[in-house]
């Protein structure tokens, strides 16, 4: 999910390209801002500076893919992309899969505009550019439009080569940029960017979305956190802060501290709680806040569980005979509670697909305290073996599945049609 980033310090007309930390292990993406290096324009500069991004991502197989994104809402195109040395061979393949962008590789001006404003100035590398298709602010990257440049490795070379040189300066990204309101045009080079994630499990699942997973009321439930430093600058101050369900009442909160993260770090140890399943539908938010300097970033992951009540019964058995041509089913109830009936289903395999056989719902007829006897016959049947299982229903329509019993059926026995004349 896209990282929220609230800067609070002033845009900074001429920068060179600051540190980047650069972890031990390789990681799969990192995002970089841009900075305005031609000041033309102070609201350009601004708009640019705030809606434009990439993500330098391990694409595998001895590629890096860069993927630049407009995220909007204000009018600008990226037109010309441009890099500056470093550790790739050359252009593999310019994805221009997003509807209304098209790149065609070496772009025009064939370096980066006012590339001597960069420190130091921004020289192209022979081959390692591209610009927009005519018309070129049409077909360039505009407001939540993406654009994805693969590049090859040179041999020998890996992604954390290619972060090296984004920490070095070695590697630098410049992207001409026109389409502003005003008429103007901007140029930018990567910068650092702030930028964090958090994916919060419940028993072990992402579960995003509802129901999640299925949870008895009053079984264990646990929530894990797993974050990670997905920009290219160290993190201060790393906290998560979990609603617990009541996202109106900050009483209950559970707050967890992590302190530092360095840049492409990921902690998934630190932050974690327990708790017990509640009834019907659960849903938490987890929100993961962290600074670099006077910017802080946060990015919030859901999370949600269904509380099962108890089954409407307790089964005492279940099991299938088999007749001529039929199976009869039993079973034998020690206690029911706000039980409905029962339904039956019949397959040909234990793990099914099973079907109802019962056309209208079997009626319960025990109580809590003494249960009761039922039986279920199923005519009609070649010979085989069946496997059944027993649904109860309570009366909120809350089902239960117990089984399977199985039961093979026989062919029916049949007399011989020849008999023996007697000689006499």
């Amino acid at each position: 999910m896209r990282t929220v980033i609230k800067a609070k310090m002033a845009l900074l007309a001429l920068v060179s390209l600051l540190t980047i930390v650069v972890p031990a292990q390789a990681q799969t993406t990192i995002q970089l801002g841009f900075a305005n290096i031609t000041a033309t324009n102070a609201g350009d500069a601004a708009i640019g500076e705030a809606q434009l991004f990439v993500d330098v991502t391990d694409a595998g197989s001895g590629e890096v893919l860069f993927t630049f994104y407009n995220t909007g809402p204000e009018d600008s195109s990226i037109t010309d992309v441009y890099f500056d040395d470093g550790s790739l061979l050359g252009i593999a393949l310019i994805d221009n899969s997003d509807p209304g962008v098209s790149f065609s590789q070496g772009a025009s001006p064939a370096n980066l505009p006012g590339a001597n404003n960069a420190i130091p100035p921004f020289q192209t590398t022979a081959g390692f550019s591209a610009d927009s298709d005519a018309p070129v602010q049409q077909n360039g990257v505009n407001p939540t439009e993406s654009l994805g440049i693969h590049f090859g490795l040179v041999a020998g070379r890996t992604f954390d080569d290619v972060l090296a040189d984004l920490t070095s300066g070695d590697l630098r990204i410049g992207i001409h940029v026109q389409g502003f309101e005003s008429g103007g045009s901007e140029a930018f080079v990567n910068t650092e960017t702030g930028t964090i994630d958090i994916e919060k499990s419940t028993n072990g699942q992402d579960a995003d979305t509802p129901t999640g997973p299925v949870i008895p009321v009053d079984d264990p439930v646990s929530w894990t956190y797993r974050v990670e430093n997905t920009g290219n600058v160290d993190l201060t101050n790393v906290t998560v802060v979990d609603d617990n369900g009541t996202p109106g009442d900050t009483s209950d909160d559970y707050t967890c501290v992590i302190g530092d993260l360095a840049a492409g770090a990921v902690d998934n140890t630190t932050c974690s709680q327990s708790g017990t399943a509640v009834a019907g539908q659960y849903a938490n938010m987890a929100t993961v806040t962290g600074d670099y300097g006077d910017t802080s970033v946060s990015d919030e992951d859901p999370s949600h569980y269904f509380g099962e009540e108890p089954t409407a019964i307790t089964l005492a058995s279940f099991a299938a005979e088999a007749g001529v041509g039929s199976v009869t089913l039993a079973w034998q109830t020690a206690a029911e509670i706000d039980n409905a009936g029962f339904n039956v289903y019949r397959a040909a395999a234990p793990d099914g697909p099973y079907t109802k056989v019962n056309s209208a719902l079997i009626a319960a007829e025990g109580d809590p305290t003494s249960g009761a006897s039922y039986s279920f016959l199923d005519q009609e049947l070649q010979p085989g073996t069946y496997y059944y299982k027993l649904e109860d229903v309570d009366l909120s329509g809350v089902t239960t599945l117990h089984g399977p019993a199985s039961a093979v059926v026989m062919p029916r026995f049949r007399r011989p049609s020849y008999r023996p004349t007697s000689p006499w």
